[in-house]
């Protein structure tokens, strides 16, 4: 069975309704690389009798092979969408060291 995408998106933008960190989070997705980080191919993606939703406290364990501006991406995406954001940033992230000073 083939999964149409827009579809798709239009779920997960149904899904995250209403919470409005969860819904910049999910456009943030669907709107990255044509909606690549928003395809059921990813494992942050599932799916249930519902429709699909996304399960972003999962999306750090998986950005081993992304590049380095895709991490960062992904990263902001699962802090918005996740109930714990703060735990999911590495303590090396430049947000949370401070200005930086010339």
């Amino acid at each position: 069975m083939t999964i149409l995408t827009p579809n798709v998106h239009d779920q997960l933008r149904s899904w995250a309704a209403g919470i409005y960190t969860t819904e910049a989070a999910t456009d943030l997705l669907i709107n990255a690389r044509g909606g690549t980080f928003a395809s059921p191919s990813q494992c942050w993606i599932r799916s249930s009798h519902d429709g699909f939703w996304i399960d972003f406290a999962s999306i750090p364990d998986h950005l081993g092979a992304m590049s380095g501006g895709e991490q960062r991406l992904l990263r902001i995406a699962a802090s918005l969408g996740a109930e714990r954001c703060w735990s999911i940033l590495p303590t090396t992230s430049p947000a949370l060291i401070g200005p930086h000073t010339a």
